[in-house]
């Protein structure tokens, strides 16, 4: 398989990868769930694999993009950054109807609020907290049905299933994606509370950040990785594209053996 890790000039970048063994898209508008700790699509095991994106600033573009990340790097989800203050729907119908239109999966992921970025913060602590609550059930609500749309909506912690319930009360079983604690890196988590998070919300999906020497063995990455696959539905959602080629491949490796996807 290709790896990609220069596909945007930034360091949230790389291939996602999730847990399970590969089940190859089809016509038709697909539902996505969880069951246990398997994702599915149409009730068959599904394993995303696509990269980070920003084309919120060129949605027109869409389409282009996707043909070329389906046809040519066989990726069938992209994740977009949603800064949650100043949101234009027009753009974000363009991109998730590109999406779908393409039997893609599209991850929208909370970026944070203006200036002030979700990241390090505890949600219920940051400033903006009710303002962002509001704008997921906007975004629930627009998009509820729509299971190709998938919501990222912050990094775990408790104050998650007071999400998880803003986006279930619009009606809304779109998968929820929540970020490992410790800017993405906290695996051991999502282990002893993931159940306790997703308890009675329908498909949650939680995933972790593989940065620096943390993830230079690719032996313990492997029991890393079988732990998590056995405990949650889960999947690796960013690397960093800065550190060193072997790196990237103790985590690629590691996830191909353990078939958590690469």
């Amino acid at each position: 398989m290709k790896k990609v890790w220069k596909i945007q000039p930034t360091r949230v970048l790389g291939l996602m990868v999730v847990c399970a063994l590969a089940h190859v898209g089809h016509a038709g508008a697909a539902t996505y769930s969880t069951s246990s700790t398997t994702i599915l699509r149409d009730n068959a095991t599904f394993v995303p694999k696509g990269v980070n994106c920003f084309t919120v600033f060129s949605p027109s573009g869409a389409g282009t993009k996707y043909d070329n990340f389906k046809n040519n790097w066989k990726f069938n989800t992209v994740r977009e950054y949603m800064d949650m203050s100043s949101v234009n729907w027009s753009s974000w119908d363009t991109i998730t109807n590109a999406a779908i239109n393409r039997d893609m999966v599209v991850i929208i992921a909370n970026f944070g609020w203006g200036s002030t970025n979700a990241t390090g913060w505890r949600p219920a602590s940051h400033p903006n907290w009710s303002q962002i609550k509001s704008r997921w059930a906007e975004v629930a609500n627009r998009y509820k049905g729509k299971t190709n749309v998938w919501f990222n909506v912050w990094q775990y912690n408790q104050d998650m299933r007071e999400l998880c319930k803003v986006i279930r009360d619009t009606g809304a079983n779109n998968p929820i994606v929540i970020d490992a604690p410790y800017q993405g890196g906290g695996w051991t988590e999502i282990m002893a509370e993931g159940d306790n998070i997703r308890d009675g919300y329908g498909s949650v999906i939680f995933n972790i950040h593989c940065y620096g020497s943390n993830w230079s063995s690719y032996s313990t990455n492997v029991d890393r990785f079988n732990q998590c696959k056995a405990d949650e539905p889960f999947f690796i959602e960013e690397y960093c594209s800065d550190d060193s080629f072997a790196i990237v491949d103790a985590i690629l490796d590691a996830c191909t053996y353990t078939k958590v996807g690469a």
